[in-house]
């Protein structure tokens, strides 16, 4: 996500990604690749902590506390947030990213 690296996250999420942002907004796989692609989105750090990893072989839910700052459109952002994301064992032994969510951090 920091290189917007477009064919990494073309593998990680699932072609059925759908994101939930702290605004409610909905967001495809597409969209989300999109905004890395045109650089609308940037992200110049991501600080993670309080992981909880919840799952078996087939499923992991991961929660996590993140300090993110960047761009949007241009405008700089500096948010605290809590994503949950939920990521599925494929046949071939890798994972992908169906589900993640974001809210704010108060």
């Amino acid at each position: 996500m920091l290189a917007s690296d477009t064919e990494v996250l073309d593998e990680l999420i699932s072609p059925n990604f759908i994101f939930t942002n702290q605004f409610g907004q909905l967001f495809s796989k597409e969209d989300e690749l999109g905004l890395h692609r045109s650089g609308v989105l940037a992200f110049h750090a991501l600080e993670p902590s309080e992981p909880d990893l919840r799952g078996d072989d087939q499923c992991i839910v991961v929660s996590v506390r993140m300090k993110v700052s960047g761009t949007y459109g241009g405008l700089e952002f500096r948010l605290d947030l809590r994503y949950t994301r939920v990521w599925r064992s494929l046949p071939d032994g890798t994972w992908q990213l169906v589900v993640a969510h974001s809210s704010s951090v108060v």
